[in-house]
Parts: structure tokens; C-alpha cells; sequence
């Protein structure tokens, strides 16, 4: 049985070195003309990005132009130009499977990184706080600033960090008086580096050098927004005062919606302070265009939460 397999083996490669000869003695290479060339079809696709490239130039200007071609030449950028590439390319070399994989992360990308598409999944989100002004706000005996907003930079003092404007929020709250307490929550949720802040002390740390009374800040554990609001409900209960208190929760607008659901579930009654918005009206950028890694994290954000609230967290 394995002496037939063999032979037919050979066979077939007979009848392929059979056929290399017949070609070869032909003067045609049909087996060559089966895969069509991609030079026409690649210089069609250059000429098509140059244009591209001009369109940007003689609509936007040049500064637009500069601002596109740096955004293409991030890796984020040249990502989404190899996924087209990888698409155009398998289509012309009939393979079906690459072809449908590049595409459909070249969709996932240009979509979920596009600007207008990530700044109204986040205003989905923010929808509720974006009339919020600071002194329309009531007076608060507590505000609780929910950890997130500071990092510990390499000279192991405080930062601002992505969501710094949590920080910032508050700061400006005490100063025009509406607030006599400040609770700053949260600590390490993966191991920390040497001399790393836990978030509630790098919080008060930050405000503190913001001219705020380190009387008037205290400090609360919880490795994520659920831990953080149930360490804020014992200390309460812990208060024989805290029923008659006036209560708010400062983070980033994108983020209120899910706080103020977990803090609804555990019996906190308190007011909503956005701070850290991503939305911003529509104006002309690359990331219109050609897809960014800030537009990126935008859709991350808006997906985590809603993520987190499918799953109760």
C-alpha cells in the first residue's frame, strides 16, 4: 500500500517536470501567466495615493497635508496602510482568505480610529454632562475623587496623567468654595514599581501642591471603581453625620455613567462632576482621514465601559 502511494507520487511529478519541458520547449509559461503581475496594479495604487495626497493639499493646505503625512507614517498609521496593501494585493493574487482578514481589520481600524466615529461613541457617554458648569454646581460637604487621574513620574513625585483633569476639577471646586472635604480613592492594581504613589496619596499629593489644605483631603483604598465606592460606603456608615452630607463623585465624563450606577447599587446618593471630556464639535484633522492611536483609546474607553456595564462592574 505505501509502494502505490509512492509510485503515484512519482507520478505526479513526472507529469509536472513533464509539463515544466513541454513549456520550456513551447516558449509559453502558462503556469507563470495563472498569477497576473502586480506592477500595473501597484503603480495604479501609487497614482491613486498621490492624488490622494494632493485632494489634501489644494482642500486643506499645506499644514493639513504635513499633519496627514505624519499621522501615515505613525504606527498606527502605516498599520492600516500594510492592512490596505495586504488587501489590494490578496485580491489581485486571488487569495480569498488574506483578503477578507485585511479587510476586515482595515474596517475595524479606519472605523474605531476615525475621529468623528470615536468622539460620538464617547459623547454617547458624556451626553448627560455636557452643559455641566462649575459654578452652577451646589456646595458639597463631601466630594469623592475617584482614582485614575495621577501617575507617578520617575522622580517619584505626582503627574498629572491622562485624566488629570479629575485632579484639576477638584482643586478648582475647593478654591471657588464649594467644597469642604475631599476623598481621594484607590490604590495599586498591578504590582508597583519602586517608590511608586498609590493613587489616593499621589491624588492628594498633586492637590495639596494646588493649594489645597492637607486637612481637608483624605484617603480611601480600591483597586478599581467598584472597590473605590465600597471602601467610600464603609467609611459613611462609619459617619453618624453622613446622611444630612451633600455628596459628589468627580471622574472623567465618559466614565460617570458607570460610577454613579455602582454607586446607586451600594446606597450612595450623590451628584455627578464630569471632568476629562473627549468629545469635542466636529473640525477638520488627519483623524478624519487616516486613524490615530488617540482615537483609538477614545473607542477603547467608550467599549470598556460599556463592556463594564453589560457585566454589572
Amino acid at each position: 500500500m505505501g509502494f502505490g502511494r509512492s509510485r503515484r507520487a512519482r507520478d505526479e511529478f513526472a507529469e509536472y517536470y513533464d509539463e515544466d519541458e513541454r513549456e520550456l520547449k513551447s516558449g509559453v509559461r502558462t503556469r507563470q501567466d495563472r498569477t497576473p503581475s502586480m506592477l500595473i496594479p501597484l503603480t495604479v495604487l501609487a497614482l491613486l495615493f498621490l492624488l490622494f495626497l494632493l485632494a489634501i493639499m489644494f482642500v486643506a493646505g499645506p499644514v493639513m497635508l504635513t499633519k496627514t503625512l505624519t499621522e501615515l507614517a505613525s504606527p498606527v498609521g502605516a498599520v492600516w496602510l500594510g492592512l490596505f496593501l495586504t488587501f489590494y494585493v490578496s485580491v489581485f493574487k486571488r487569495a480569498t482568505s488574506p483578503a477578507i482578514i485585511s479587510l476586515l481589520l482595515w474596517l475595524m481600524v479606519s472605523l474605531l480610529g476615525n475621529s468623528f466615529v470615536s468622539k460620538q461613541l464617547a459623547r454617547q457617554l458624556e451626553a448627560p454632562f455636557e452643559d455641566q458648569q462649575l459654578t452652577n454646581l451646589q456646595h458639597f460637604d463631601i466630594v469623592i475623587l475617584l482614582g485614575g487621574g495621577v501617575v507617578t513620574g520617575p522622580n517619584k513625585d505626582a503627574q498629572a496623567g491622562l485624566s488629570g483633569d479629575r485632579v484639576v476639577q477638584v482643586a478648582r471646586l475647593f478654591h471657588m468654595g464649594k467644597i469642604d472635604r475631599i476623598v481621594c480613592t484607590g490604590t495599586h492594581s498591578v504590582p508597583p514599581f519602586k517608590g511608586e504613589l498609590v493613587q489616593a496619596q499621589a491624588a492628594k499629593r498633586l492637590l495639596t501642591q494646588l493649594k489645597v489644605p492637607e486637612s481637608a483631603i483624605l484617603q480611601l483604598d480600591g483597586t478599581n471603581t467598584l472597590e473605590e465606592l465600597q471602601a467610600v460606603e464603609r467609611w459613611l456608615a462609619s459617619q453618624p453625620d453622613a446622611t444630612r452630607w451633600k455628596i459628589g463623585i468627580v471622574t472623567s465624563a465618559w466614565h460617570l455613567p458607570r460610577a454613579m450606577r455602582l454607586a446607586t447599587a451600594l446606597g450612595i446618593e450623590a451628584s455627578p462632576i464630569a471632568a476629562d471630556y473627549m468629545y469635542q464639535p466636529f473640525r477638520r484633522e488627519p483623524g478624519i482621514i487616516v486613524p490615530t492611536a488617540e482615537n483609538l483609546m477614545f473607542s477603547q474607553r467608550a467599549i470598556k465601559e460599556w463592556l463594564a456595564g453589560w457585566l454589572n462592574r
